[in-house]
């Protein structure tokens, strides 16, 4: 017969530690929140960043899109805007409901996507933070620049992430992105699927 082990097994993801034991992680792990928009759960993201710090001592991330601002205990921002590229066709069919695309949602999407103030708020309001934009040409370069001269974001905060949906467009966008990242001061972050 099995060793059952009584105590829960920390969630994956979370930084390891003893979560849900009732004994406190060692100081300095780390939790991130991320996936499907955060900031959208405002009361939910603060109570877990407020408990990841105060009661377990957790160096915690929020990975964002920065549509929505919201003030939490976590030390750092990774923020991912979506750049233009991202923005539904309506008359086209979304994958993730398997509905055809209105104007409505064009308008909504574009309503969040480009929502600057709420960008500059999370920046400017937690004690660190990095902009990660997914980058597949040099238009979304230039439209990226743009908005990093909206947000006053220097660029060594900024990390250039090369888009690929197979290798080789990876290796070819990777080689001329990671050449500008070196040539202009950026940081360089790659893809690894």
């Amino acid at each position: 017969m099995a060793e059952q082990n009584p105590e829960p097994m920390a969630p994956t993801g979370t930084g390891g530690g003893n979560i849900g034991t009732g004994q406190a992680p060692a100081p300095g792990e780390q939790g991130f929140a991320t996936g499907g928009g955060p900031t959208a759960h405002a009361d939910l993201l603060k109570q877990l960043c407020n408990i990841a710090v105060n009661q377990y001592n957790h160096y915690v991330t929020i990975e964002t899109e920065g549509s929505e601002f919201v003030q939490t205990d976590a030390q750092f921002i990774s923020l991912s805007p979506k750049l233009a590229n991202s923005t539904p066709r309506p008359g086209t069919m979304n994958p993730y409901t398997n509905k055809l695309v209105t104007e409505a949602n064009k308008r909504q999407h574009e309503k969040w996507r480009c929502n600057y103030d709420a960008m500059k708020d999370l920046l400017n309001s937690h004690e660190d933070y990095q902009v990660k934009p997914v980058i597949s040409n040099k238009n979304e370069l230039q439209e990226f620049k743009a908005l990093q001269k909206i947000l006053s974001v220097p660029n060594d905060k900024v990390y250039l992430m090369p888009e690929g949906l197979n290798r080789e467009q990876l290796r070819r966008r990777r080689q001329w992105l990671s050449e500008i990242a070196v040539e202009e001061g950026y940081n360089f972050t790659d893809r690894l699927h």
